[in-house]
């Protein structure tokens, strides 16, 4: 906390509590509790109170209070003035010739005093601007450029070139087929100090978006990094366009095969499937939807090649992992299945996507209760 904050807050906190017990009165003797009045100081001290308990930063969550803060505010300070306390600073000081004025003259100098420590209101400092990297962005940037960034309106109106947000899909294929098909040429991110390592201690929708962008953004086959800005936190991409251009082959080809899988056209979408790896050995929508053919159909050795031949080029999605691990549970082999349910729910985890995490969860539970090791659990270790 800033040298002035503790000392501005009491202030603040003393005056306003002035102000709830004057309007609470009736002719300046008995308590006497004005519904209203009531009402709005239970809310604030309720309110309050709350955030006391449980803190929350952003404008949001304190500019529902602000209105009562400042009637409470204005209503000590009207009492005081009553009183006298104004009357000689009034005449001798600023010359201030109302109590209103005088309320607003404190106002705003308590005001000023928590904009400069940033504690008012709560909210975080405003990022910098990073003048270095939209310098670099904006000179090195082609008529044709298409950026994709997680701060897409203040890039676009640092730098002039056209910005995208990134899209909301928990899937690196999808994603980055969205970017290709949006015509997006290059990436900038900025890894903020408060950006959690940790998905559960990030755990909002917008926020775990940004995690799961800047995982996508270190594919080295995807995105190839041009710029990098260590004191300013920032990072440039640009997509790799050979890479990119059979990859849209591929996953165009791919949702062919899913169409047929959908139509219970097997044959023809493991086919197309197959032709589509060819193509992009990479893309592992496409070989989880052939892996999930293999083991729905029967062809465990199949499957288990699959899985191998992905492992070794490092393609594993969280989802291929769970489809290994219900591979290795048909085939009887729990242990094994274990340790696939478990790094599945970790990397479906560390890109959000719920539904694998909760479904890996359940799975790595069923498997390690039905070892005959009552301490199995526990000897696996923290797995989620």
């Amino acid at each position: 906390m800033g040298f002035l904050e503790i000392p501005a807050a009491l202030i603040i906190a003393v005056i306003i509590v002035s102000g709830i017990h004057s309007r609470l009165k009736k002719n300046g003797s008995k308590i006497s509790f004005r519904p209203v009045t009531a009402l709005f100081a239970l809310y604030l001290v309720l309110y309050t109170a709350f955030h006391m308990i449980w803190p929350a930063k952003g404008a949001r969550f304190v500019i529902p209070i602000l209105p009562f803060i400042y009637y409470f505010f204005f209503s000590a300070v009207g009492r005081w003035y009553a009183v006298g306390i104004f009357g000689r600073f009034r005449k001798k000081a600023f010359g201030v010739a109302s109590s209103s004025a005088a309320g607003a003259t404190v106002t705003a100098l308590l005001l000023a005093i928590f904009a400069y420590q940033n504690y008012l209101i709560l909210i975080t400092p405003v990022p910098p601007l990073f003048p270095e990297t939209f310098a670099y962005a904006k000179d090195s940037s082609k008529p044709e450029d298409v950026f994709v960034s997680e701060s897409a309106e203040r890039f676009f109106l640092k730098t002039g070139v056209k910005t995208i947000a990134p899209p909301p899909y928990p899937g690196a294929d999808d994603f980055y087929y969205f970017l290709i098909s949006e015509g997006v040429t290059r990436a900038a991110f900025y890894r903020s100090p408060g950006l959690s390592t940790e998905y559960s201690e990030f755990p909002t929708t917008s926020s775990g978006g940004i995690k799961r962008y800047a995982l996508f953004l270190e594919n080295a086959l995807r995105f190839e990094k041009e710029y990098e800005n260590k004191d300013e936190g920032t990072i440039i991409y640009r997509l790799n366009q050979t890479y990119a251009a059979n990859f849209q082959k591929a996953y165009e080809m791919m949702t062919g095969a899913l169409n047929d899988i959908n139509k219970e056209k097997k044959n023809e979408a493991e086919n197309k499937l197959k032709k589509a790896l060819v193509i992009c050995p990479s893309i592992t929508k496409a070989s989880d939807n052939l892996m999930l053919i293999y083991i729905e159909s029967g062809r465990l050795e199949e499957a288990e090649g699959l899985i191998k031949k992905i492992e070794r080029g490092g393609m594993v999605s969280h989802i291929t992992l769970f489809l290994a691990g219900e591979l290795c549970e048909k085939a009887g082999k729990k242990d094994r299945a274990a340790e696939y349910y478990r790094r599945s729910a970790n990397e479906a985890l560390k890109i959000g996507d719920h539904g694998i995490l909760k479904a890996a969860q359940e799975r790595l539970t069923m498997c390690l209760m039905s070892r005959p090791d009552p301490t199995a659990i526990d000897k696996f270790g923290e797995t989620y």
